[in-house]
């Protein structure tokens, strides 16, 4: 078989397992699952928010950068406020993403082990949520990977090409908070161009490069001050939330003052692999060793272009260690496709090696590779929501069942993470829910039911609904055993993690 046409069966199966991809995100977007908790607040604050007000600080502890917000914003206007206009740019980001991914694979992998990160990131579980959910995610990924590739295009040289890069960064800095990560691998790319490849440095290399030089520098400038301005007006209220500082504790590196420090910041650097082949021993095993020799391939070929994919990474885990930025999944989710690429370059450098030996070891050094390729795709793969229901929380349908239940004119008790399902639902929602509570009581999160039922009793109240979403673990336990002694359940309706139940509420010698 020629290399042409080894090549073109290649990019064929390549091609084949993009159109897979995109169909899977397709199929699970139209599915159109419920809102879940995050989703819920971003979204309340984008209904119920101005466009001026979106560029501030959001309601509710949210983050997302004011372009994103806009963007949804202006989808809500144009189709109604409703999971697919809500959804519908994740979605685009998603799709165009992984055509950008693949073209960068072209440009790092030359052999048919291009598949291999291919699949990693076409059907990474994590990738899949995002692109069909109402957050920000998902356009990370899409600026890293335009970037990158931008980087890799763009001719210094051509005024439309410097102009139009430095523009775009400006801009769309305002759409990707991470993408400044992925712009300091831009600059040093770009300035690593300009080194003298010798020794000495000449007059003439000086003047040849001046120019390019104050491209570069106005360019960097530039998209500094535009991350500045967006800190200043919105992100660094967000960063300031002791609440969120305090969630995101565990996701930080930390300096190596002692064995627990070493330990936490170990598993949050090998959450970044795990992220891409899963949590098991030999896919980590495998892809730290890819990892590495992806490092090792890409500064042997090119210094350049391993500056451009490393430089993100390395800013991001300062950030990290100084508190400013969690790599938490969601968050490092723009670097999931940087792994994957350098993964993919590490295994496709074994892979040469494997074909250069004997014949019976190299059939045996390409089925191990098969093997722990297969094995670090499986855990991650998404591919079994093509016929799983991909569900996170699903507020809605007890909602909707409330809203049909004969008996939904009783007051309604909210537990705190509820709220937000029910205010989205029943105020923003296209298609309103209808649920004629006499009374509705907004819960907190340290409530306890036995106080508040006989404040109800006092009123005259002898039978309430509560509607439950978003508690899980010994919460959930200590709200269904303070059910179970204020009242009778007489009706339950059940979803997955979200509940309306409808009490009889005792007496006090009943309890």
């Amino acid at each position: 078989m020629s290399l042409l046409s080894k090549n073109n069966r290649v990019q064929s199966v390549s091609l084949f397992i993009l159109a897979i991809a995109a169909i899977l995100k397709i199929w699970v977007y139209f599915r159109n699952r419920s809102l879940f908790l995050d989703d819920l607040n971003l979204s309340r604050n984008i209904v119920e928010s101005s466009y001026l007000d979106l560029i501030s600080q959001l309601n509710y502890e949210q983050f997302a950068p004011p372009l994103f917000c806009h963007i949804l914003k202006g989808c809500t206007a144009v189709f109604g406020v409703t999971e697919y206009s809500l959804r519908l740019f994740p979605l685009l980001a998603g799709l165009v993403s992984l055509y950008l991914f693949y073209r960068l694979a072209e440009r790092f992998i030359k052999n048919p082990v291009i598949l291999y990160p291919l699949i990693l990131f076409s059907f990474s579980d994590y990738m899949l949520r995002h692109n069909t959910e109402v957050k920000q995610y998902s356009s990370d990924v899409l600026c890293t990977l335009l970037f990158l590739w931008l980087a890799l295009h763009v001719d210094l040289k051509k005024k439309k090409h410097w102009i139009g890069i430095m523009v775009l960064g400006i801009i769309l800095l305002w759409l990707s908070m991470p993408l400044a990560f992925v712009l300091a691998g831009v600059g040093v790319y770009f300035a690593y161009g300009l080194l003298p490849k010798n020794t000495g440095l000449s007059v003439a290399l000086v003047k040849e490069n001046a120019v390019p030089l104050q491209k570069i520098v106005l360019m960097g400038t530039l998209w500094l001050s535009s991350f500045l301005v967006l800190y200043l007006v919105n992100l660094r209220h967000s960063i300031s939330i002791p609440s969120l500082q305090a969630f995101h504790a565990n996701h930080f590196l930390a300096f190596p003052t002692s064995i627990a420090d070493v330990q936490q910041s170990g598993e949050v650097l090998i959450g970044l692999i795990r992220n891409v082949v899963g949590k098991t021993a030999i896919p980590i095993l495998w892809g730290v060793l890819c990892f590495f020799l992806g490092v090792y391939t890409l500064f042997k070929k090119n210094v350049a272009e391993a500056l451009l994919l490393l430089t993100p990474i390395i800013a991001c885990l300062f950030a990290a260690l100084f508190h400013q930025y969690s790599l938490i999944v969601r968050l490092s989710l723009f670097m999931l496709p940087i792994f994957a690429l350098i993964i993919g370059v590490g295994a496709a450098f074994l892979f040469e090696k494997a074909v250069l030996l004997s014949k019976p070891r190299k059939q045996l050094g390409i089925l191990t590779m098969v093997v722990l390729m297969t094995l670090s795709l499986e855990y991650r793969s998404a591919l079994p929501y093509f016929y799983k229901e991909f569900e996170i929380e699903a507020p809605r349908p007890s909602l909707e069942k409330l809203a049909a239940h004969d008996e939904n004119h009783y007051p309604l008790y909210l537990v705190q993470g509820g709220i937000p399902a029910y205010e989205f639902y029943t105020k923003l929602y296209r298609d309103k829910l209808s649920i004629p509570s006499e009374e509705v009581y907004y819960g907190k999160w340290d409530d306890q039911l036995p106080p508040l039922a006989e404040e109800w009793k006092k009123k005259g109240i002898k039978k309430i609904w509560l509607f439950n979403s978003h508690t899980y673990g010994e919460s959930l336990q200590t709200l269904n055993r303070e059910i179970e002694q204020i009242g009778r359940v007489i009706t339950k309706l059940e979803s997955q993690t979200s509940f309306a139940v409808l009490l009889e509420l005792k007496l006090s010698n009943e309890r």
